[in-house]
């Protein structure tokens, strides 16, 4: 039997396996703090989430071969601040809504 915080996936390929776990029971309010991710040998990676005031994703890293932070605009949309070679543009400027509009 899996346990809820482990989540195995098996090919139809003999010998392929690959298994997502969840070391971390995450906050009280169900954020995935960090999972686990095993595949054939040698392959094995952890990465880690943390969260902003909002319970918005704010960082997820892989060790220090994928960091990544995101941002946030005025209406909520978020953007990628990762490696130079995959970063986004970041927004200009902010966006502003006038007080009379909804």
């Amino acid at each position: 039997m899996v346990s809820p915080s482990e989540q195995n996936f098996n090919r139809l390929t003999a010998g392929s396996h690959l298994a997502i776990g969840y070391p971390s029971a995450g906050s009280n309010n169900g954020d995935i703090l960090s999972e686990t991710i095993s595949a054939a040998a040698p392959f094995s990676a952890t990465q880690n989430f943390t969260y902003d005031a909002y319970n918005r994703p704010w960082t997820a890293s892989e060790g220090s071969a994928w960091p990544q932070t995101y941002g946030y605009d005025a209406y909520g949309n978020r953007w990628v601040n990762g490696p130079p070679s995959r970063r986004l543009p970041r927004p200009r400027r902010a966006a502003s809504i006038p007080a009379r509009t909804d």
